[in-house]
């Protein structure tokens, strides 16, 4: 990850963090991995749910999912019937590749990602 986009990666990870703290969320973890395409992510979470944002290297692509959490009645039933359950489910997910990040200007791609949260 070059050094401009993990300026850009943190400068929208400040801006998340600042309108999802508005909404009742908590940064819960934060990681790097050099070792792994230089992926980085951090999780915001409440107890309705959760938004993680992540700086896919293998992809060369900055990722945002907002996941709700499932009615937990209704979750047993399904796994009754279908022998698993994913209690959260993804509820909006926001992809920009590299080469649009390369050719949009830093302030659109900021609000791609803050302005619907």
């Amino acid at each position: 990850m070059s050094q401009e986009l993990e300026g850009l990666f943190e400068r929208i990870e400040g801006e998340l963090e600042a309108k999802l703290a508005a909404r009742g969320y908590a940064k819960t973890k934060r990681g790097h991995h050099p070792q792994a395409f230089g992926n980085r992510y951090v999780v915001f979470e409440r107890p309705g749910g959760h938004v993680r944002f992540t700086w896919d290297g293998r992809l060369r692509s900055l990722i945002l999912r907002v996941y709700r959490k499932r009615n937990r009645v209704w979750g047993a039933v399904l796994l009754s019937l279908l022998g698993k359950y994913d209690s959260d489910k993804l509820e909006r997910e926001i992809v920009v590749r590299e080469n649009d990040i390369r050719s949009a200007g830093e302030e659109e791609i900021v609000s791609r990602f803050t302005d619907r949260m």
